[in-house]
């Protein structure tokens, strides 16, 4: 009997032994798959950063010097201090090479030129070669002078790295190198993103080599990165080790991160050494730029016996109580390990929602930016062309023409208030629409630019399915949806199919979609839009609406992810079914809607109310000024000017007592639409005031009591636009604020 109570003690204890390492397992494997994700995103953090230097060359339109460049790359490296450098590689030929020196000698140190390394290591002038990658910009200038005109293309590890970006045309990193600024013994590389011509074809290799004008490069030292990303965890003892495995053997170790007093990593280290030396060891790989890393895990025997328990031990000494012990222990250990997997899960939840909002929040604020510049634009051609058309008869050959300038403007416009929506400085426009006509209209605006071999064809519901939202973005979802099924049909002849209509949706129905949170059964409108061709497989429809994913040789990924968003703010949801090789067919399901009720027509009558007396117009465009002071002369005003709001302030000064009211804009350089407007208050405490912008009305509500404002007119606007708004604001009996 004793002999069966030992044995089932040494049992019980070689069980409880077996669970903990499995437990021990879990957690390691939890601390590991955090660092693993907190570096991924890092890297990937870093081509996005290069993406945005890239934007900064194409929307200047390369007009970028020394100083510009590093303005604009400075505060970028100083929130991201894992970036060594950024800089600017152009590609130079030998033709071309003489006046590229004297052109960067103007903006650059006078001795500035292409060099290389010499056979001692330091640097010396390039000698004679068809061809040069030589840094032209570089940012931060300090500790990088050294660096300032080497040719990349000169060492052969660069350089082959320079060859398979022209040769694939996708951003690429080199294997380990000794940096030029490198003073210690750290590896770094480089990270290069390939820019090309505007507009160039670069579909064929010998395209992407003609048109490619050079690189946006990353520097990067291994150890700088590799600590700044795992820096919050020094104090869990797991060594942490960084292999290029595409590279030759024994140069593929290109960081070693050991905690505690260690000996040196030997660069000749292997991932196999790790293997076969450890009991735990963890390995997670990453693809970079062509490159297959992985990353390497190794717990210390500290950490380990810190997790290590005396169960096993106490197991043996408590033979009566075996079946008790053992109970209780594998319901503590179940339910940690339980724990550890729904904190691991929610942290890596958070982390990609993180992800995703910096991205948008990047897009969004670049939109807005652009939006805000062209919708002054658009005033000059809008508001000019509309003015054109008030004064030519209605049969002028010319009328015809200006109509289609008018329509154009006005769609970009519509371009641009979605720009700004995506920025948070738009406002949507909730209506009730005819899904039918919404796909009807877009895809006629689309034929001329879809695949040549795709047929359209219609399939709409005999009773109308109506839904409620912003006309604008639900285009935006069907121009995204026609122009995704056909990039699917490339090169092949094939169909695309465009279906409205309606479904009573239950919760069986509604558990198959995409977004099937929160949503309640009943009728529902849907718009869907199927082809014939290649499909997807399961992996590429699981990340089909992840911004920044696509399979598209060209293209960012963001207009499925930007459907997403927009079917998810109208409360609606998608569902997708594709298989590989027999096409795809994605169906957007929107809350049905009520017909609208009919409503008398508005009379049209843009000439029947002309004003008098004086408008002063403060904007810092000249377009605008010269459009709005054409539009109230027209109206019946004398027009007063200011290209500012100083300006705008000394012309009220002057001209109080004969202005009837102002126009002015929102956002201008020195003192604002606000500040201005404050200040002619002071003048003036019953001045008229009519605020213009691009930006949406709540904004202007944000910094000022809507109470205290005359008026607001939207950017960009007509002359009927300009009227209305100016008759309700000088209509008699309307309180001055």
């Amino acid at each position: 009997m004793g002999l069966i109570g030992v044995a089932a003690s040494i049992g019980l204890s070689q069980v409880l032994y077996t669970l903990e390492s499995r437990a021990i397992h879990a957690t390691v494997e939890s601390d590991v798959g955090e660092r693993h994700l907190l570096l991924q995103e890092r890297l990937q953090r870093s081509w996005e950063l290069l993406d945005s230097i890239a934007a900064l060359f194409e929307v200047t339109e390369d007009a970028v010097d020394a100083e510009a460049f590093r303005a604009f790359c400075d505060p970028i490296l100083g929130q991201n201090p894992y970036i060594s450098a950024v800089g600017w590689d152009p590609i130079v030929t030998r033709a071309e090479r003489a006046a590229y020196e004297a052109a960067a000698r103007r903006d650059s140190p006078a001795d500035y030129e292409i060099t290389e390394r010499d056979p001692g290591g330091g640097l010396r002038r390039a000698v004679d070669r068809d061809e040069y990658v030589p840094v032209r910009f570089i940012a931060p200038y300090a500790s990088n002078e050294d660096a300032h005109g080497y040719d990349i293309g000169s060492e052969a590890r660069r350089l082959a790295a320079i060859e398979r970006a022209r040769r694939t045309g996708h951003p690429t990193i080199t294997e380990r190198i000794r940096l030029v600024q490198e003073q210690g013994g750290q590896f770094g590389y480089l990270a290069l993103r390939p820019r090309y011509r505007a507009d160039a074809p670069i579909d064929t290799e010998s395209e992407r080599r003609r048109h490619c004008l050079g690189f946006v490069v990353g520097v990067f030292r291994v150890g700088e990165i590799l600590e700044t990303s795992l820096a919050h965890f020094k104090a869990a003892a797991i060594d942490v080790y960084l292999f290029d495995t595409s590279a030759r053997e024994g140069e593929q170790l290109l960081h070693g991160l050991r905690t505690g007093p260690a000996p040196a990593v030997p660069a000749t280290l292997r991932v196999a050494d790790l293997r076969s030396a450890s009991g735990y060891f963890y390995e997670e790989t990453l693809e970079q730029g062509g490159r297959e890393w992985t990353m390497a895990f190794v717990p210390t025997d500290t950490y380990v016996a810190e997790l290590r328990t005396w169960a096993p031990v106490l197991a043996l000494l408590a033979g009566l109580l075996i079946t008790g012990l053992l109970a209780a222990y594998i319901a503590v250990v179940t339910d940690r390990a339980a724990r550890i997997r729904d904190a691991a899960e929610e942290e890596r939840l958070l982390a990609r929602r993180l992800e995703q909002s910096q991205k948008l929040e990047s897009l969004g604020m670049l939109a807005g930016g652009i939006a805000h510049d062209f919708n002054n634009l658009l005033v000059g051609i809008l508001g000019g062309t509309d003015l054109a058309l008030h004064k030519l008869p209605a049969d002028h050959p010319s009328t015809p023409h200006l109509e289609t300038v008018k329509r154009s403007a006005e769609q970009a416009a519509a371009l641009t208030r979605e720009m700004l929506a995506y920025a948070g400085k738009g406002s949507i426009e909730v209506q009730t629409l005819r899904a039918s006509t919404l796909v009807t209209e877009m895809a006629q605006l689309l034929e001329s630019s879809v695949s040549k071999n795709a047929t359209l064809r219609y399939a709409f519901s005999i009773e109308p399915a109506w839904i409620r939202g912003d006309a604008t973005q639900l285009r935006q979802v069907v121009m995204n949806l026609i122009t995704n099924a056909s990039d699917a049909l490339g090169e092949e002849t094939g169909r695309i199919s465009l279906r409205t209509g309606t479904v009573d949706a239950d919760a069986g129905y509604l558990a198959e979609t995409i977004l099937s949170d929160d949503l309640l059964p009943g009728p529902y409108s849907y718009i869907e839009v199927a082809d014939t061709g290649a499909g997807m497989d399961d992996a590429t429809r699981d990340r089909m609406f992840e911004p920044f994913f696509t399979t598209k040789f060209q293209g960012r990924g963001l207009g499925l992810a930007a459907t997403l968003g927009i079917v998810r703010g109208h409360g609606g949801t998608l569902r997708v079914d594709a298989v590989a090789g027999r096409g795809t067919t994605v169906r957007v399901l929107l809350p049905q809607s009520l017909a609208p009720a009919a409503t008398e027509a508005a009379s049209d009558r843009p000439d029947a109310w002309h004003g008098h007396g004086s408008v002063l117009v403060i904007d810092d465009d000249e377009r605008v000024r010269t459009v709005a002071s054409a539009m109230l002369r027209d109206l019946g005003f004398k027009v007063l000017t200011g290209s500012d709001g100083a300006e705008g302030i000394e012309v009220f000064r002057a001209h109080r007592d004969t202005i009837d009211i102002v126009l002015m804009d929102m956002t201008m350089p020195g003192l604002s639409g606000v500040e201005t407007f404050q200040r002619i208050r002071c003048l003036a405490p019953d001045a008229r005031v009519v605020f213009s912008s691009g930006y949406n009305e709540e904004e202007l509500e944000a910094s000022l009591d809507s109470e205290e404002v005359t008026g607001f007119l939207r950017k960009p606007y007509t002359a009927e636009d300009l009227r209305s708004r100016l008759q309700a604001a000088l209509a008699p009996g309307r309180p001055v604020a």
